[in-house]
């Protein structure tokens, strides 16, 4: 598992010098350097926040994106790199860890509050858990997830969204 970060990059490399694109990273940042507020995702759901950053930008918000390509071994400290000054974060999930613990969410949100506890990085993060069975995730939903974390006074157990 240590050797997986040095192999992925060594994969990324031949692919581009095969196929002329570099893949992404195992973790990147999407308008993220000044954001108050991120969004954390993988898969196409993290596209579909692409989507909604922009135009919460359009508004004026600072709102970004972290977006979590590799699992295993988790890339906690690229993670915690690209959280800047954000001082809330939505960690968005599309799966539940059974058995995990009341208000645990999600696997993602776990990785990521353990990385932070093991960091100095000081955020307000609130676990979602949403697109389960195949459920769409719209952009009017991860909006809604905005909004949700904008009012929240303190973080508290996953919130379920659009089931």
């Amino acid at each position: 598992m240590q050797a997986v970060p040095e192999v992925y990059k060594e994969a990324q490399d031949r692919f581009e010098r095969i196929f002329g694109r570099r893949p992404s990273d195992p973790v990147s940042g999407y308008r993220h350097e000044d954001a108050l507020i991120l969004l954390v995702a993988s898969s196409t759901m993290a596209s579909t926040a692409k989507t909604v950053v922009d135009g919460r930008r359009k508004r004026g918000e600072k709102v970004g994106l972290i977006k979590i390509k590799m699992f295993r071994p988790f890339p906690a400290a690229d993670v915690l790199s690209l959280m800047g000054s954000a001082n809330r974060i939505a960690i968005l999930d599309r799966n539940f860890a059974l058995g995990a613990g009341p208000g645990a969410g999600g696997i993602f949100c776990q990785e990521v509050l353990a990385a932070m506890g093991q960091s100095n990085h000081q955020a307000f993060v609130q676990g979602y858990t949403l697109g389960l069975g195949g459920m769409d995730v719209t952009p009017t939903l991860l909006d809604e997830i905005v909004d949700d974390i904008q009012a929240l006074k303190a973080p508290g157990k996953t919130i379920w969204k659009g089931l």
